[in-house]
């Protein structure tokens, strides 16, 4: 229900050492959870927005960048080091 573009999809997977049907599948014992899902969706989505007043469309396109260069970073050296 809730869900985001392939390339946060991938650096999540690879960030936390996720197998994908744990991260894309929800099982019949984590129903209970989609109300508390969709109410921090909206919660979340709002929180951003407020969020987003306070910088440029350059600022945060540097910010996004930064942070997929130290996700990829740290997937790197993680790699490196198994």
């Amino acid at each position: 229900m809730l869900g985001t573009g392939g390339t946060i999809r991938g650096l999540v997977l690879a960030a936390f050492n996720l197998k994908m049907e744990v991260f894309i599948a929800m099982h019949k014992h984590d129903l209970y959870l989609i109300p508390f899902l969709i109410v921090v969706g909206f919660v979340g989505t709002y929180l951003g927005k407020l969020i987003l007043r306070h910088f440029s469309e350059e600022q945060f396109k540097s910010i996004v960048l930064t942070l997929i260069l130290l996700v990829g970073l740290t997937t790197l050296i993680k790699q490196s080091m198994a």
